[in-house]
């Protein structure tokens, strides 16, 4: 678990780990600096539960991403095979590792326990006070379950929710370190879950994930993403570009993992190689390779943005980080 000011929520989130009916974890808590209580309250649930250890940061990262990879960094020199990612302020059901676990050992059943997996969930969405929003994350983003978890799918568009995960060893071992083109720690294992391995799904919600003012990334509802305020559509314009022109460099660093990594089927690869050299084609041409090949997002309005986005970014030049 990451965790920076999360002192009005961090509560509801211990216990709800604690309250797992599968109780054989550990829950490494990494604090990034907090000028509120939340370590005070970690420490407090750690006195009285031993499987609970806070680290403190001697410099803060700065971001989730920097948190979250320093603890994956951390759990890979662990004597553990099974892992998740936890954000301060949700809530898991009861049975939520459970149910992740039943479908992780399934998925390496069909494949090997060698092979990287990350199996997820759908989560509720609820307010700071826990009053339901929606009842399904993946319903209000507009994502379609059925083909949420394709390598053609993930190079484009993220799907799955770090706090809804559980991954193996496998995978973290594929996986870390973290690249600087990384976009979003969450991300980045999906995508080489679905290009090394393999990606199971839970229909059901087993998280109430809440929105708030002060959420990293929040759950905005899909027509709220793609239509800001008026204000705001420069803006947002803006860094949607940046962000796909992000997806490029993120795909180079699977390509790079791909000289080293032996699993995931050929025709996976060929198409990551296949999507970062698009940007090598003329603007013009770019259009028809992604809709041959099903480099889209889901959602009309989404393929539209992205197309002509990918129109816009410059051949052969160094993205940045939007």
């Amino acid at each position: 678990m990451g965790t920076y000011n999360g002192s009005a929520y961090i509560a509801d989130q211990l216990s709800s780990i604690q309250a797992q009916t599968w109780q054989n974890w550990e829950l490494l808590v990494r604090d990034d600096g907090s000028s509120d209580d939340t370590c005070e309250i970690v420490r407090a649930a750690a006195s009285r539960d031993p499987r609970i250890r806070l680290i403190e940061a001697t410099r803060s990262g700065g971001s989730a991403r920097t948190n979250f990879g320093t603890l994956m960094q951390i759990a890979r020199d662990a004597d553990v095979h099974y892992f998740c990612l936890a954000d301060q302020d949700d809530i898991w059901d009861a049975g939520k590792t459970e149910k992740l676990f039943e479908r992780m050992l399934d998925a390496e059943s069909a494949s090997g326990p060698h092979t990287p997996v990350l199996v997820h969930c759908d989560l509720r969405v609820v307010d700071r006070d826990r009053k339901l929003i929606a009842a399904s994350f993946a319903a209000r983003q507009g994502i379609d379950p059925a083909r949420r978890d394709s390598a053609r799918l993930l190079l484009v568009q993220n799907t799955v929710t770090g706090c809804a995960c559980m991954f193996n060893r496998a995978l973290l071992e594929v996986a870390t370190p973290l690249p600087d083109s990384e976009i979003l720690h969450d991300w980045w294992l999906a995508l080489n879950a679905a290009t090394f391995g393999r990606i199971g799904f839970v229909a059901s919600p087993l998280v109430s994930y809440r929105h708030h003012a002060d959420n990293v990334r929040g759950a905005r509802g899909y027509w709220r993403t793609m239509f800001p305020a008026p204000g705001q559509w420069r803006l947002s314009g803006r860094r949607f570009t940046a962000k796909v022109a992000a997806t490029f460099e993120q795909a180079r660093a699977v390509c790079v993992h791909m000289q080293t990594c032996t699993s995931g089927r050929e025709e996976t690869r060929d198409l990551v190689r296949e999507y970062v050299h698009i940007v090598d084609r003329h603007p013009l041409a770019r259009p028809l390779v992604l809709v041959r090949h099903g480099f889209l997002p889901q959602g009309l309005v989404r393929k539209l943005y992205y197309i002509v986005a990918v129109m816009l970014v410059r051949r052969n030049v160094e993205t940045q980080r939007p």
